[in-house]
């Protein structure tokens, strides 16, 4: 079976209780960040195995696995198609600060995401802004100020975002 684990170092196999965490590639970089290592790894016929599933995420846990092949995040074929990037951003929207050739549709799956994804967003429109914004309100600290506007004396909820205060529904997008 083809499986794949996350490393933060190249020849390191983490274990937790004996077992490791494995999963299948359609989960495979909820989790991922800067500095990881995707391992393609096989579980041998004369492995203790069992499946751990909530509904978040699944994780097959193994006692034994072969490594096949070691990768470096920044060096993944994912990051070269569109398609590819898109299903790795619907898991990790912070993943878009791998994708080499970054479209409107990558962006806005990954400020969908997560909001905190606009900090890598190289072309920023308003709203893109304002997406990233409604996702994680603390993703206004990311945005371009051309972008918005502080208008009207609505009482709402006030946030704080990096030393200034905000109200969400304040903010007025510019196109």
């Amino acid at each position: 079976m083809k499986c794949y684990l996350q490393n933060q170092k190249k020849n390191n196999i983490p274990k937790y209780d004996d077992y490791i965490d494995v999963t299948t590639f359609d989960h495979v970089f909820e989790n991922m960040r800067n500095g990881d290592y995707l391992c393609e790894v096989e579980i041998p016929n004369d492995a203790k195995c069992y499946i751990q599933s909530d509904k978040y995420s699944k994780k097959i846990k193994t006692n034994k696995v072969t490594v096949k092949k070691i990768t470096h995040i920044d060096d993944l074929d994912q990051w070269d198609n569109e398609s590819s990037s898109i299903e790795a951003i619907k898991q990790n929207g912070l993943l878009l600060k791998f994708v080499k050739k970054q479209t409107y549709d990558i962006c806005l799956e990954a400020v969908s995401q997560n909001g905190l994804a606009l900090e890598y967003v190289e072309t920023q429109t308003a709203t893109l802004c304002f997406r990233a914004a409604k996702q994680n309100c603390e993703s206004i600290k990311f945005a371009d100020r051309d972008f918005y506007v502080k208008e009207g004396n609505v009482t709402n909820t006030w946030y704080t975002f990096n030393g200034y205060t905000e109200q969400i529904s304040d903010l007025k997008f510019h196109s």
